[in-house]
C-alpha cells in the first residue's frame, strides 16, 4: 500500500448510525406514534421482507468479498487494498446500500414511517461521517486506482 497509512475514522460510524436510526425509531413508534398512523397496502407490507432480504444478502456478498480480497470490513481501519469486483464492480458503497435497503425493508414490513424517514437520513449521515473521508482515504493511499474507480462505478448505484 502507497500513500497515508491512517484510517479513514477513528470512529466505526455506519453500525452506529444504523443501531442509532432503529433505535429511534423503535422509540417513536413505541412512545410516540399512535398504531396505525399510517396504512400500507398489503403489498407494499409484504415486499419489506423481499428487501429486507436483498438487504441482508448484498451486506453478506459485500463483506464476503472483501474477507476474499483479505482486506478490513470495518469502517475505522485501513484498506489494505482497492476492492474493484464482486458488487464493487457496481457500488463503491455496497455495505451501505444494503443497510439502506434493510431501513427500508423493515419499515414497509412493519409500516413504520419512521424507518422509513430515517433511511433518508442515514444515507445524509453516513455519506457525511463516513463515505467522503473513506474515499479521501482510498484517494490517498491508491490515487491513481481510485481516479479509475470512481470514474467508472457509481457511489452508490
Amino acid at each position: 500500500m502507497s500513500g497515508d497509512s491512517s484510517a479513514p475514522n477513528r470512529i466505526p460510524w455506519p453500525p452506529l448510525l444504523l443501531a442509532a436510526v432503529l433505535v429511534s425509531a423503535a422509540a417513536l413508534e413505541t412512545y410516540v406514534l399512535p398504531d396505525g398512523f399510517v396504512a400500507l397496502p398489503p403489498w407494499l407490507r409484504l415486499a419489506g421482507p423481499a428487501i429486507v432480504l436483498a438487504g441482508l444478502a448484498l451486506i453478506a456478498w459485500s463483506a464476503g468479498t472483501l474477507w476474499r480480497h483479505t482486506t478490513t470490513v470495518r469502517p475505522d481501519r485501513e484498506a489494505s487494498i482497492l476492492v474493484e469486483s464482486g458488487p464493487y464492480g457496481y457500488s463503491r458503497n455496497p455495505i451501505y446500500l444494503g443497510d439502506t435497503l434493510l431501513l427500508l425493508g423493515l419499515g414497509l414490513a412493519w409500516a413504520w414511517p419512521s424507518l422509513l424517514i430515517g433511511a433518508v437520513l442515514f444515507v445524509v449521515a453516513v455519506e457525511h461521517f463516513a463515505i467522503r473521508p473513506e474515499e479521501a482515504h482510498l484517494a490517498t493511499c491508491f490515487p491513481r486506482e481510485f481516479a479509475a474507480y470512481k470514474a467508472r462505478v457509481r457511489r452508490w448505484l
